[in-house]
């Protein structure tokens, strides 16, 4: 099971290796909500100059601070919509959800031993595995640019899931396959 959520998420990943060596420069929007002189405005600025540092100018990020391209309620529809590449959202968004989850773990740590937890665990795997390939596919037929890179994601699937191969490893033959401009149009 592990390694099928690792081949599912190695396709979504590889999906965008084929977009940024098709385009020159990859061109990230990057909006949050607070000024640039706060803590998380110059953590921003400073993801800006290394990506484009040690990318070699082949990303550029675009820093939108203080909601001056999407407001707070907007901002995740924008990143769904495609509209923008990379949010620092504010803990609101997330805070509650993972105080929710974090207690559900520890409380799902409270029955291990239990027989039931066992099935409840097992009726779980084929939904997880069922969501994160769709998750793979929506993101590679969104992304792929062609046959080449469809080529290169599918056989880091089948590599990562068929043979010991570490799946890090296939990942990374795959991105640098896709670098090369292997399978471009």
């Amino acid at each position: 099971m592990r390694k099928f959520i690792l081949a599912a998420a190695s396709i979504a990943a590889l999906s965008f290796v084929g977009q940024a060596s098709a385009q020159s420069p990859i061109v990230l929007k990057f909006s949050h909500v607070v000024a640039s002189d706060t803590p998380k405005g110059k953590a921003a600025d400073k993801f800006k100059e290394l990506a484009e540092k040690y990318t070699g100018g082949k990303v550029k990020v675009e820093v939108y601070p203080n909601s001056t391209l999407y407001k707070d309620k907007e901002e995740m529809e924008a990143l769904q919509l495609g509209a923008v590449q990379m949010l620092a959202p504010s803990l609101a968004k997330f805070g509650p959800s993972s105080l929710v989850t974090g207690f559900a773990l520890r409380l799902w740590e409270r029955f291990k031993d239990r027989p039931w937890r066992r099935t409840v665990q097992a009726g779980l795997v084929p939904v997880t595995a069922g969501l994160v390939t769709a998750s793979a596919i929506i993101i590679t037929h969104a992304s792929a640019s062609s046959w080449g890179t469809i080529l290169i994601a599918a056989s880091v699937a089948i590599a990562t899931t068929t043979t010991r191969i570490h799946p890090l490893l296939a990942l990374a033959a795959g991105a640098a396959l896709g670098l090369t401009g292997i399978g471009q149009p």
